[in-house]
Order: C-alpha cells, then structure tokens, then sequence
C-alpha cells in the first residue's frame, strides 16, 4: 500500500473513533485549573503592595548608607565695621542758638506842627530813601510866618513906646508927691505913682516879645529836619500839597542800630547772662553775639546783647531777649571789601547767643547719643559696651556729657542697629582709614630722596 492510503485509514479510523468522551475529559480538567489559578491571583494581590513597600524601603535604607556625609566648612563672622572717637574732659562755653525778626530801634511819624503849603520835598522822601540827620526833608511855605515876624517887631516897638510914657509919668508923679503930698501926712497909693499904667505897659511888651519868638520858632516849623539818620518806611505827602498841623506826612526809622527781638524756651535763658537795662545806642555795650541771615551763614554781622524784654509768653513759654545790630545797612562803611548784605526790616535771622562756660565735661558728636542717654563705647577687645550717661546740655552737633563715661573711651559714632553688649566690631577712628599694614610700614619708612635729617 501506498503511503497515501495508509495516512487515509489512520484518519478514518480517528474519525470514527467517539468525539464526546475526549471532549468530557477534556471538561474535567478545565475546572481544576482554574480553581487553581484563581487563588493564586487572590494571594498575589493581597502580598503585592508588602512587597512593594518592602523593596521600596530597603532601597531607600540602602540609598541613605551608600550616601557620603557633605563636607563642614568653617563658620565665618562679619563683624561689622565702625567709626569711633576718643574722649577726654575739655572745657566748653555754652552758644545759645536762636532765631529773630529785625526791627527798627526807633520809628516815628512824620508830622508838622505848623500849617500851610508844601513847597519842597527831598528827593529822598520816598518809601526806602535814606536821609541823614538834620536834613531837610519838608519846607512849607512860612511866608504867614515871616509876616508875623514884622508884626511882632511892631508890636513890640508900640509896647516899648507905651512902657516908656508910663514909666514917665510915673517919675513925675513921684517926683509931685516928694514936693507936695508928704507934707500932708497922706499916704501914697498905686495909682499915685502909675504903677497900673506901667505893669499894662510891661506886660504888653512881653507879649509882643513873645508873638516875635513865636513866629520865629513858626518860621523854624516850616522847615521839618530829619531828627536822626533815617530811611523813608512811609510818605504821604507831595509837593504842593496843603498840610495842617498834626497831619501824618510820613513814617521814618533810625538806620544807626536795628534791633533783633529774640525768642527763648524757658529753660535756655539760664545759660544766658543779659545785662540789665541796657540801651540801644551807639557806641553798643554787652556780650557780643553772632547774627546771620536765616538759612546763609556767610551773612554774618556782630550784633550785642543789650536787655530782656521782661516778659514770657504764656502760649509758648518764651521769653525774649533784646539784639542791638550797630549800622545795619553799612551806611558807614568806609571800605568795600568784600560784600555784606543790608539787615532789612523784618528779615528773620539767626542768633548764636554766648552762654556760660562748662569746666569740666565730655563733648561727644550728637550722633554718637543714642535713644535714651545711651552712647555705644568700644572696650580693648573691641567689643560694644552700653552705658547710661547725663547729658547736661545737647546741640544740634555736640552733647555734653557730665558722667557715665571716662576720659579715653572710645565713643561710636556709626549708626548700628541691633547693638547688644559684647557684639564684636571693627573699628575707625574717626577721621582715619584702614590701611594695610604693608602701607604702614611704607609710610614710616624714609625716602631716599629725603636730605638727612630731613622729618617727614
């Protein structure tokens, strides 16, 4: 037989061979396997996330034993760099600083005591002009006044006339009476002798003397003089302008001295010494004081503490004091070196009072006095120490300090926030620089371009 037959029966026989029986068997053992497989997942699931969590940690333990430990570095500190001054006890006289308005030391109205029409006025009598003393400033017509003057010489010559004849008669009937009236035993009377009749004629001569002076000093009226070295504040008059008497023509103030009204706390007037009564006229006699225009210090003049006013401010609880400043407008300055502003009415200025001297204390800078009566000091490890210390006067640059430190401290003047007792610094002396010490040893040693003997 061929092969193919052979292949044909082999399959006809498994064909006829009963299906049911492999597919029984093969059901059988379907429920078995998957009874197994099913509790093997149920368990898997449950183990799963131990295993994970259990990898997870030991290589984390692992990671952190393998890791090597970062290297230290050494811990550097900054100390902070600070400018200091040394102190020492010094003497120091007391300024008192204050401020002011300039005012005139005299001002006046300008009036006439005589009546008519304005014929002249200086060319100066205008509001800022300057005149001097004894000057003209307004003539009235005194033509009235001249008359006057003729009619009290006639007056007077009537009055003298008139005197004379009295007198006359009183001689002859004086001279009546010695011949005829004694030897009758009367006594003489006034009359008798025109006594009357004289002391009417006496005294209408006096009046007539007294009508002449009066047109004379009249005449004088007309001409109004300035009464002292003045400027013009006010005018109110103009040539050909008719005037009465007592009508305000204008209003003038003396130029040889100004006066500054200074104002003063309370307690800052027991550190000035003012004299007592004292006036504002030339030649100017007390403590000088430095005046100097508000806010320009190189606008100074000298001015002199003349008085107090004697009076406190009960809003404010100032007292005031008195500043003479001698030719405030340098009227009579000779030389012109140099410029030196006019002290105007008004102007406000600043006053540096002298004050009394302090014997014995510690100036420190103002800055160097913290919050509180506190000034940092730098001991020889340069270490910050805090004291407490009085203060008995402080400026704006300087305060005096009476105890709580001693004469050869160091004193900081930097500002230096947080600053606790032995906080490490870096210090400067004040006015000094850090420089290394290669440069120092530099500048001591001499240059050779140096002649011996030469100091450097």
């Amino acid at each position: 037989m061929s092969n193919e037959h052979k292949l044909d029966q082999e399959q006809d026989i498994h064909d006829g061979e009963p299906k049911q029986d492999a597919i029984g068997t093969v059901d059988e053992i379907e429920p078995a396997s998957d009874a197994v497989i099913s509790g093997g997942s149920k368990w898997m699931r449950r183990l799963l996330p131990f295993l994970i969590l259990i990898l997870g940690l030991g290589g984390t333990i692992t990671l952190v034993k393998s890791r090597k430990p970062p290297k230290r570095e050494a811990r550097v500190t900054h100390t902070m760099l600070v400018d200091t001054q040394t102190v020492a006890w010094k003497e120091r006289n007391v300024r008192v600083r204050a401020n002011g308005v300039i005012q005139p030391v005299r001002e006046i109205s300008i009036a006439p005591q005589v009546s008519g029409r304005v014929v002249r006025v200086h060319k100066n009598f205008v509001v800022g002009g300057f005149i001097k003393r004894n000057t003209p400033m307004i003539i009235i017509d005194s033509s009235d006044y001249r008359l006057a003057i003729h009619r009290a010489k006639a007056n007077i010559a009537n009055a003298q006339q008139a005197l004379e004849v009295a007198r006359s008669n009183q001689r002859v009937a004086k001279r009546e009476w010695k011949r005829l009236g004694h030897s009758r035993g009367a006594k003489p009377t006034g009359l008798t002798f025109y006594e009357p009749q004289v002391k009417a004629a006496e005294a209408q001569l006096a009046g007539a003397q007294a009508d002449l002076q009066l047109a004379k000093i009249n005449v004088g009226r007309a001409v109004i003089r300035a009464p002292f070295n003045l400027r013009v504040r006010k005018k109110n008059v103009d040539l050909g302008q008719y005037v009465t008497t007592g009508m305000m023509l204008g209003t003038v103030y003396d130029t040889d001295v100004a006066e500054v009204i200074v104002s003063l706390p309370i307690d800052e007037l027991r550190w000035v010494k003012v004299p007592r009564a004292g006036r504002s006229e030339l030649p100017l006699v007390g403590p000088r004081v430095v005046v100097q225009l508000a806010g320009k210090r190189h606008y100074q003049r000298e001015g002199v503490l003349v008085r107090s006013v004697g009076e406190i401010d009960p809003a404010g609880l100032m007292s005031k004091v008195v500043v003479a400043i001698a030719d405030p407008y340098n009227l009579q300055r000779k030389d012109n070196s140099g410029y030196t502003p006019d002290f105007e009415i008004n102007a406000p200025v600043d006053v540096e009072l002298p004050g009394t001297a302090l014997e014995k204390v510690i100036p420190i800078p103002a800055q160097a006095l913290r919050v509180g009566s506190r000034v940092y000091t730098v001991d020889k490890d340069d270490k910050i120490a805090i004291k407490k210390v009085r203060v008995v006067r402080r400026t704006d640059d300087e305060a005096y300090i009476a105890s709580g430190l001693r004469p050869g401290e160091r004193v900081v003047l930097s500002a230096l926030t947080g600053a606790v007792n032995g906080m490490k610094v870096r210090t400067r002396q004040r006015g000094k620089s850090e420089q290394p010490k290669t440069h120092k040893a530099q500048a001591k040693a001499p240059s050779k371009d140096a002649p011996a003997g030469a100091k450097r």
